[in-house]
């Protein structure tokens, strides 16, 4: 019996899920389980055959991308949901009731309601941008004896690039960053037009690990991890890449560890 949120899939429920789809494992269903290390294929054959493959792909696509930026804490705030939990959290708020009845039913008993507090909490609103923007202000004009230090800053970017630039010592490749797909509840609201453009070096040595594989996979994606640098003048993000790997290479390791 799998739980998930708060809702409970019987066995039964999970025996009618994988008779909805084929009889053998679909192909989609095996890579997103070895993707996210899932073990419920049961629920993931529900979600392929309820939403169909390009709408799993782009849930798959969303949940890499909220791992890559740290992942997400379940309702509590006392843990970090799993990269299956996070995938089924990120279908949850993208589709209609009935797809919801279809992929996560309830069981047949259903859990005690909880008593509603006599005085609940207000709700206190997040920053807006304006105060965001004072905020950021402050921690910028902090002296410098007053701030921490930060042991460790790194930014990871997933994505393909479409033009890529030799230097004798490194590659430069640029791409467009997207408007992040969630965030945690209390921080500011971001303003419209978020985004901005992500120029990433990658040095030779590197570069020549994943050329290969990122030229011959048209749906390979690079997954960086490096320094930032924030370009005043020309309002771009350069990234000193310290790792970097393909999603087509990352698959291959995973599978060689469970082999």
């Amino acid at each position: 019996m799998v739980e998930e949120e708060g809702e409970i899939v019987s066995e039964a429920t999970e025996a009618k899920a994988l008779d909805r789809g084929q009889e053998q494992q679909d192909p989609l269903v095996q890579q997103i389980a070895a993707t996210l290390q899932e073990n419920n294929v049961a629920l993931l054959q529900a979600v392929v055959s309820t939403l169909g493959v390009e709408r799993t792909q782009t849930m798959l696509q969303k949940t890499l991308e909220i791992e890559a930026a740290g992942g997400l804490l379940t309702d509590d705030q006392q843990r970090r949901r799993t990269p299956g939990g996070v995938f089924f959290y990120t279908i949850k708020g993208n589709i209609t009731k009935e797809e919801r009845k279809l992929i996560f039913p309830r069981a047949q008993t259903k859990r005690p309601k909880k008593k509603k507090k006599s005085n609940p909490t207000p709700a206190v609103a997040a920053p807006t941008w304006d105060e965001t923007r004072q905020l950021i202000h402050w921690g910028v004009t902090l002296a410098d004896d007053k701030k921490g230090e930060a042991r460790t800053v790194k930014l990871t970017v997933i994505g393909r690039p479409n033009q890529i630039k030799t230097t004798p010592t490194c590659a430069v490749i640029t791409m467009k960053a997207k408007r992040p797909p969630a965030l945690p509840k209390g921080l500011p609201n971001l303003p419209e037009g978020v985004g901005g453009t992500v120029v990433v070096f990658i040095a030779n040595k590197q570069w020549q690990k994943v050329a290969k594989s990122i030229t011959e996979n048209p749906n390979d994606e690079l997954i960086i991890e490096g320094y930032p640098l924030f370009d005043a003048k020309n309002k771009v993000t350069a990234v000193m890449a310290q790792n970097c790997l393909s999603k087509v290479q990352q698959r291959a390791e995973r599978e060689a560890r469970k082999g």
